[in-house]
C-alpha cells in the first residue's frame, strides 16, 4: 500500500498520507530478503516511497511496529526521516498484520494524529 499511496500523494492533491508498516522501496526490501542476489540491479519495479517523501506537501503519519517481522522497523524510521513536516511516527505493536489486534489504541492514535496534522495544515494563518 505505501508504494502506491505515496505515488498518489505525489501526483494528486491529498489531505494527508498514512504509511502503515510500509517498506522504503521494492529494491530495499528485495535486497534484505535475497541478499545474495543483485536485486537492486534486476528490479524493474521500484515503488520507491522513500524517495517521494521529501517532495510531498501533505502531512505524513508513519505507523510501524518494532515487532514487524515482514517489513522491519527501520523501514518506518527511514520513511519518517525522509518526510517533511508536518509528520508523526506512531509505534504500533504486533507483527505485520497484527497492529489493530495488538493495540487498537495506538492505531487509532495514528489516525487521529493524521486528522490533527491535516486540520492544522489547512487552518488559515492567524494574524
Amino acid at each position: 500500500g505505501g508504494g502506491i499511496a505515496s505515488h498518489v500523494a505525489a501526483t494528486q492533491s491529498v489531505g494527508g498520507l498514512v504509511l502503515q508498516s510500509s517498506f522504503t522501496s521494492i529494491p530495499d526490501i528485495g535486497a534484505e530478503v535475497f541478499p545474495w542476489l543483485p536485486v537492486r540491479l534486476l528490479s524493474r519495479i521500484k515503488y520507491d516511497t522513500h524517495s517521494r517523501l521529501p517532495h510531498l506537501k501533505c502531512p505524513v503519519v508513519v505507523m510501524h511496529s518494532r515487532a514487524d517481522m515482514t517489513i522491519r522497523f527501520h523501514h518506518g524510521e527511514r520513511n519518517f526521516a525522509a518526510a517533511l513536516p508536518p509528520k508523526a511516527l506512531i509505534e504500533l505493536e504486533g507483527d505485520h498484520n497484527d497492529p489493530l489486534l495488538a493495540n487498537r489504541a495506538a492505531y487509532v492514535s495514528g489516525a487521529e494524529k493524521l486528522v490533527q496534522l491535516a486540520e492544522a495544515a489547512t487552518a488559515p494563518a492567524s494574524k
